[in-house]
């Protein structure tokens, strides 16, 4: 999403090409997150459980073959080395904490799955504080300073939150009944329910 956001920045410079753009992208993405569920539905209820990671290869392949041709490449003159140490950091600490969490999710409290969660904070704050470099840093921290950027960021992370407790929490209780049906019904459920909980929230004052 931020990559296709960027590109979409630097392709149109007028404001009410840039405006319809983004209302496209937007469009696209509230169409995928409706119909996505149905065609994995309908993957999982006819083929294997793995089929629905084939589902994106075609576009991908599309993608791969027109992209080279059709979008402009854009690269910054001044760019730094890229800080693969960094990169690799960042990475081991998202896993080891997410990991530790879904152990102790599953399997309940234990020292060994702390031990993974304490590791990955560990590897987190030494990730942060490489990033105090000078030099080429992957992340520069003085963003975060900025009023526009620390508000556009807080305001998305909220609204990322209240979108997936809209998903957990109406819609929890057809879930179980869901969970007898097939495959199929019960990506249907959900997105009935998703919509029908809309409606309830736009009429509400």
């Amino acid at each position: 999403m931020p990559s296709t956001m960027s590109l979409l920045r630097n392709m149109f410079h007028d404001e009410r090409q840039r405006t319809a753009a983004i209302g496209f992208w937007v469009s696209d993405f509230s169409v995928g997150s409706i119909i996505g569920p149905l065609i994995g539905g309908t993957f999982l209820e006819y083929f294997w459980w793995g089929s629905v990671f084939l589902i994106g290869v075609p576009v991908m392949v599309l993608l791969v073959a027109v992209a080279p041709k059709l979008l402009p490449e854009f690269r910054d003159p001044t760019a730094g080395r890229m800080d693969l140490l960094s990169a690799g950091m960042s990475l081991v600490a998202v896993l080891a904490i997410i990991y530790g969490v879904k152990q102790i999710a599953v399997n309940g409290l234990s020292l060994a799955h702390m031990l993974w969660i304490i590791g990955g904070v560990a590897v987190g704050i030494a990730f942060v504080r490489r990033q105090q470099q000078p030099k080429d840093p992957l992340i520069d921290l003085q963003i975060f300073r900025m009023p526009a950027f620390s508000a556009s960021l807080g305001t998305n992370t909220i609204g990322v939150i209240a979108l997936f407790g809209i998903f957990l929490f109406p819609i929890g209780k057809p879930l179980p009944a869901a969970l007898v049906r097939k495959i199929l019904k019960a990506r249907i459920a959900e997105n009935e329910a998703a919509a029908k909980e809309r409606k309830r929230r736009e009429k509400s004052p």
